[in-house]
């Protein structure tokens, strides 16, 4: 990081400090006249180090007690603006989509007002004043914020990190407070620094006019005006409140840059890490209470999902997951396979209620727990999520948020969903670090994602889901970006989770190497339906549905012929919403036939117990059985 400018620093704290408290100078009163000595030359050895005016009024002091109205206006024009924006562009992210774009049209609206001409009608109809000029710059200048801040909460809220918070069970303003706010902060206190500078011009210009503040009080903009008609001879008058005006702006500006750099943690060097060695599997002990039965002696599911769908919002509603029926048993380990695009990811969000505005779902019944979730309303689902349930989300890097230290993530969960003090939260996440392979906890509590491996970012993602002691931990492609040794350990340290304690576990994966290792049962997806499901040997071993065998066959396979060219799936998945009728694999299928295209295949019963398929060249009398 680049360290801070320290000319405009010194200049800037100098007028700040001038503008605060002028008599520290002991210079003379402002508005002082003295006809006597009117137009002095500056000169550093008189009582005038500056030269007066064209009245006798000490130049030097003007300028100073100048800066006082200059900055006073400039920071309160902007501080009404800054707060009206940032609240008007929060809104415009969190709030039900009416209400958005009702801001964001008025914002549209206040950004074609030209504020330098609304100011000077008003000093026309109202007279010149500091109150007119601070009302007009800030009523009109929040627009600009609400438009940036507006854009970065667009930004921000797709990363995975809000969704990571809202699965926790934080509250929506919370996540704003917490998530959004020290985000979107670097770009608004970076747009407030240099506006500033803009609005002291802007007051400058109005007072030049006579439309700003109004005389005896020396602001900048008058004191210019002051010297016009002795540009010529007396040139001090006019250029050196200039000069100052000039310095302070670029001042702020370079501290603007500045204080960008300084507040993103992302550019902060690395602390020296600790040697890090193998990480090895998860302790067993204080992870976690383990149930009293596993799936063999467990008869109702922890999750139990029938007949999910989600849609697209509005009147041509496109199915994005249609039909999908699962279940989780307190101890099992479950993949959900299939292609990119296949909804696996969707479905995920689906069952702990975290889609997006533009989406819709419904489901035949939606059960975790004992807890009907179609039933459950803001309060009951913030409760469920990080508690009941926990969430793994693809890439630390996404799921962290960049302004947080690794630490504070833990403590969210505990102190939120644990009833934890926070000096106590911080001492058990000290323990869920280290019991998840961090290497040197305590320490690293302090460090940002930014400064982690992947491998280490994922479990610090994972020790976060842990906190609140859930029964299900959901796991979207958590191996992604990962080399495949760490991918190994991740795999391994998941596994021994869910077998020290006794946790069900839902793994969102297309990597059936990785399933095939971990899980004890499969379901493959395909275009957002379920085509095959049943035990991870059965479905691997002894696939029945044609899509699961070309995934199976496009895995490559170290001992075969090195001149025969890797296995593939001809064409792309279809687009949602374009197959009507029949199987949605038809057209990439090497054993379709005419009624696959006609009627779309149930899920069937298969050799293996509990197998099940959707095709009817692999089910009981089929041609290919």
């Amino acid at each position: 990081m680049r360290r801070p400018p320290v000319l405009a620093s010194v200049v800037v704290l100098a007028f700040l400090t001038a503008s605060a408290v002028p008599g520290l100078l002991g210079l003379p009163d402002p508005n002082a006249t003295d006809l006597t000595n009117q137009l002095a030359a500056p000169s550093w050895t008189g009582d005038h180090p500056l030269g007066t005016d064209g009245l006798g009024r000490d130049v030097l002091s003007r300028i100073v007690h100048g800066a006082r109205y200059s900055c006073l206006v400039a920071a309160a024009a902007v501080g009404v603006a800054g707060a009206l924006g940032v609240a008007a562009g929060l809104a415009s992210g969190f709030a039900p989509r009416p209400v958005g774009a009702a801001v964001m049209r008025l914002a549209d609206a206040a950004l074609g007002i030209p504020i330098f001409l609304v100011a000077l009608a008003l000093a026309v109809a109202r007279g010149p004043g500091i109150g007119n000029v601070v009302a007009v710059i800030g009523a009109l200048l929040w627009a600009q914020y609400a438009r940036v801040v507006s854009a970065e909460v667009a930004k921000v809220r797709r990363l995975s990190y809000v969704d990571a918070s809202r699965v926790l069970g934080t509250s929506t303003w919370l996540v704003v407070l917490r998530h959004v706010l020290p985000n979107v902060s670097p770009t608004v206190l970076t747009l407030l620094a240099s506006q500033i500078g803009s609005v002291i011009l802007l007051e400058a210009s109005l007072s030049f006019l006579g439309a700003g503040v109004p005389p005896p009080a020396p602001a900048w903009g008058t004191l210019v005006a002051d010297g016009r008609d002795f540009i010529g001879t007396a040139w001090w008058i006019s250029a050196l409140p200039g000069a100052a005006i000039l310095l302070v702006v670029v001042g702020l500006n370079s501290l603007a840059d500045w204080l960008r750099e300084r507040l993103d943690p992302r550019t902060r060097q690395p602390a020296p890490a600790a040697p890090v060695a193998a990480a090895g599997p998860v302790p067993a002990q204080d992870l976690g209470p383990a149930p009293a039965a596993g799936p063999a002696g467990d008869r109702d599911p922890l999750l139990d999902v029938a007949g999910l769908r989600v849609t697209t919002a509005g009147d041509r509603a496109i199915p994005l997951v249609d039909g999908v029926s699962l279940q989780v048993h307190r101890g099992e380990f479950v993949g959900l396979i299939g292609e990119s695009g296949s909804g696996k990811s969707l479905t995920a969000a689906a069952i702990v209620r975290l889609l997006p505005q533009s989406l819709r779902m419904t489901a035949g019944r939606l059960r975790l727990g004992g807890s009907d979730l179609l039933a459950l309303r803001s309060a009951g689902l913030r409760r469920l999520r990080g508690g009941l349930v926990g969430f793994v989300f693809q890439e630390h890097t996404s799921s962290l948020d960049p302004t947080a230290t690794v630490g504070s993530h833990v403590v969210e969960v505990l102190t939120t969903h644990c009833g934890l003090s926070r000096v106590a939260a911080r001492r058990r996440a000290v323990e869920l670090l280290d019991r998840v392979g961090i290497p040197d906890a305590r320490r690293r509590m302090s460090s940002y994602p930014h400064q982690f491996s992947g491998g280490m970012g994922q479990r610090v993602a994972l020790a976060a889901a842990l906190a609140g002691e859930p029964e299900l931990l959901i796991a979207d492609e958590p191996t992604t970006a990962l080399d495949a040794t760490v991918q190994a350990r991740i795999i391994g340290l998941l596994a021994e989770v869910c077998a020290t304690s006794g946790l069900a576990m839902l793994l969102i994966t297309h990597d059936l190497g990785i399933a095939r290792q971990a899980c004890d049962r499969v379901l493959v997806m395909y275009a957002g339906r379920i085509v095959e499901s049943g035990r991870t040997a059965d479905v691997l071993e002894r696939p029945a549905s044609p899509y699961t065998r070309a995934l199976l066959q496009a895995l490559p396979d170290l001992s075969a012929d090195r001149d025969r060219p890797l296995g593939s799936i001809e064409g792309t998945p279809p687009a949602p919403g374009t197959v009507s009728t029949g199987c949605r694999f038809a057209p990439r299928c090497p054993l379709v036939r005419p009624v696959c295209r006609d009627r779309e295949p149930p899920l069937t019963g298969r050799a293996g117990a509990g197998q099940l398929a959707r095709c009817w060249a692999t089910d009981t009398g089929g041609w290919a059985a």
